[in-house]
């Protein structure tokens, strides 16, 4: 998500950058990539913890503290490209995020959250890296989906209804 101007005036720029994120992005989904990744994400530049501690989350090792023990998730850990599924700037995720800020405060009343979400997020960009990349662009852009966290569907097309539903549950 970019303005428009920075969008316009710096195209290549944006371009080098979205390949970087994506090539980074496919590199890392290698379990052993991870790893080797591991010391300069934990280095003083980034996130500043020890790189066996980064490197364990990064292999899906989960120390969870407070008598809850660890956890090693084997099949579910995170993933940072997952054959293209993960990076794709989706409109509905910017108006899921426009919705929290109303939800939360930093918001006093609804947005126009398409128009705000077709000026922001750079779809056409992404698209031309990605078909350059080869990557599959996924067709999944406004499909309602759930938040674990509060057990709510979110669909974009009616924003208003999950913020309610968040209501109910005690959110």
């Amino acid at each position: 998500m970019l303005n428009k101007e920075f969008s316009d005036t710096r195209r290549d720029e944006v371009r080098a950058v979205m390949r970087a994120v994506l090539e980074a992005s496919v590199w890392l989904d290698d379990l052993d990539n991870r790893r080797r990744a591991a010391p300069t994400i934990g280095g003083q530049a980034y996130v500043g913890a020890p790189a066996d501690v980064i490197e364990a989350r990064l292999l899906g090792q989960y120390s969870l503290g407070c008598s809850y023990g660890d956890t090693k998730y084997e099949d579910d850990y995170m993933l940072y490209h997952d054959g293209g599924r993960v990076n794709y700037p989706r409109k509905a995720h910017g108006i899921w995020f426009m919705a929290q800020y109303l939800r939360f405060g930093y918001l006093s009343q609804p947005p126009d959250y398409a128009a705000v979400a077709d000026r922001l997020i750079l779809q056409d960009l992404y698209r031309e890296v990605a078909q350059e990349m080869s990557v599959p662009i996924p067709d999944d852009d406004m499909k309602p989906f759930t938040v674990e966290l509060d057990r709510v569907t979110f669909d974009a097309h009616n924003p208003a209804s999950a913020l309610n539903a968040c209501r109910t549950v005690g959110a």
